[in-house]
């Protein structure tokens, strides 16, 4: 009766044991697609607004207030684009056309390149956002070249419009531009004595993709940072440990990078055994049973190996097992093979020894009676 309940409650414990496993791994694969994905643990984009149900007050008045906002910078820009149409004629649609009447109100006469600058704000940001968001959309769930080249010409995309931007903006208060862009060696001149780092950045981040260096999605390992790459921008390159942490590197200062994925990892499994074992036995029951173990842990690439023995211990012999595995997948696969390797040899009587503490009283000399 003591046996069956003893056998009952071993059962128990092997049955929980799998579970809290399974749990563990189906968080670390969470947690994975979290940092390559931008995902959270619980599957959604971790920049995915949140439902109206969701959101506080505080959340659900900004929302309102950003939609309004947007709304209106929409409906002005498509005001100015047609406004010599729909109001032919009138002062609004004269700024647009750059023929406003000089009045001497400085007031009146400083509507006209205000108004302006608006409109071309609204206009390049809203043309830059709406084309990173359709690179990102369809790169999305594509290959990591992809995701990488999609997340530089986002980079640029941005810088492009901006350097746009302001020379319009310049070029609506006054300032001769076409002049200025003729004069471009001198600025160039002016702008590399000041800007060499940036430049540095530029030239880093535009190396580290045509020589695949790394991608998005690739763990690596720069300046003692383990992490997997996130982002590769034109100037820096965002790199995201496992616990959340985002590291921003300056790609001039990426001197060497070590990439873990491109190649198969090995999950490497240490596991110890009596020295009163017999190590041929143990090893047949390893050669017999790693192959099903290796069909059954998800993340393993071909069969596990048993290498045979590591070293010999205090307490007993350590063996090992290897597994290739892809990096992202190493120490979730350890954590699974650990398990199965440890429920092996229990189910089949292999002593796995621990450290104990011998305590003896030494017996009384004859001197001292």
């Amino acid at each position: 009766m003591k046996d069956e309940k003893k056998k009952d409650g071993l059962k128990k414990v092997k049955e929980e044991a799998k579970e809290v496993g399974a749990r563990s791994r189906t968080r670390a694969k969470a947690a994975t697609d979290a940092i390559l994905y931008g995902k959270n643990l619980n599957g959604r984009s971790r920049s995915q607004t949140p439902t109206w149900r969701e959101m506080d007050n505080k959340q659900r008045a900004k929302t309102v207030a950003a939609w309004v906002f947007l709304a209106l910078a929409t409906a002005y820009v498509i005001c100015g684009l047609y406004a010599s149409t729909w109001w032919s004629g009138s002062y609004f649609a004269k700024i647009f056309s750059n023929e406003a009447p000089v009045t001497g109100n400085w007031l009146v006469d400083q509507a006209s390149p205000i108004l302006q600058t608006i409109f071309y704000l609204f206009l390049f940001i809203g043309i830059s956002r709406l084309l990173r968001f359709i690179i990102t959309f369809s790169t999305g769930h594509a290959s990591k070249k992809a995701i990488t080249i999609g997340k530089l010409v986002n980079s640029t995309i941005k810088y492009v419009s901006w350097i746009v931007l302001i020379f319009v903006i310049l070029g609506v208060w006054g300032v001769n531009t076409a002049a200025l862009v003729a004069s471009a060696g001198i600025v160039a001149l002016v702008i590399g004595l000041g800007a060499q780092s940036l430049i540095a950045d530029v030239i880093g981040g535009l190396a580290i993709v045509f020589e695949q260096e790394f991608e998005v999605g690739d763990t690596v390992v720069i300046d003692e940072f383990r992490g997997v790459v996130t982002e590769i921008g034109l100037a820096a390159t965002k790199i995201t440990d496992a616990a959340g942490n985002i590291k921003t590197i300056h790609n001039s200062q990426i001197t060497t990078a070590i990439n873990l994925s491109q190649e198969n990892s090995f999950a490497v499994v240490d596991i110890p055994v009596d020295y009163d074992q017999d190590l041929k036995a143990v090893r047949k029951l390893l050669d017999d049973n790693l192959p099903k173990i290796g069909k059954e842990t998800k993340g393993v690439i071909g069969t596990p190996k048993f290498l045979g023995v590591q070293e010999f211990q205090d307490s007993g012999i350590l063996l090992r097992v290897i597994a290739s595995v892809k990096e992202e997948n190493k120490f979730g696969v350890t954590r699974e093979l650990n398990e199965r390797i440890f429920t092996l040899m229990s189910d089949n009587g292999i002593d796995i020894p621990f450290n104990q503490l011998v305590i003896s009283k030494r017996p009384d000399s004859p001197k001292r009676k």
